[in-house]
């Protein structure tokens, strides 16, 4: 009964950890906070990300003072690696 009890604990821990590393993006706190950046910021995102939707980087864009988005077409979540040449395009001209 033990060893089950342990088990179950575990699950439960390495289950709650899971959730707070895949869903971050909806913790509201996080929008509350960006007002706070005040670097020049580029928003790339991926148009067809199907973990984190667009609409989430077009909103952070609209909290981040003066911050610009680019949404990059046929890219998913992973974006750098989908559309590299994309990716690097837009940071280059953000970046002068």
């Amino acid at each position: 009964m033990e060893a089950f009890k342990e088990f179950y604990l575990g699950q439960q821990r390495r289950l709650a950890m899971a959730g707070k590393i895949l869903f971050p993006i909806p913790n509201r706190r996080v929008s509350k906070r960006l007002y706070r950046v005040t670097a020049p910021t580029l928003v790339l995102w991926g148009g067809a990300d199907k973990l984190i939707v667009p609409a989430y980087g077009e909103r952070w864009a609209r909290l981040i003072p003066g911050a610009q988005v680019q949404i990059i077409p046929d890219a998913g979540h992973m974006l750098p690696y989908e559309q590299p040449e994309i990716f690097v395009d837009a940071l280059s001209r953000f970046l002068g």
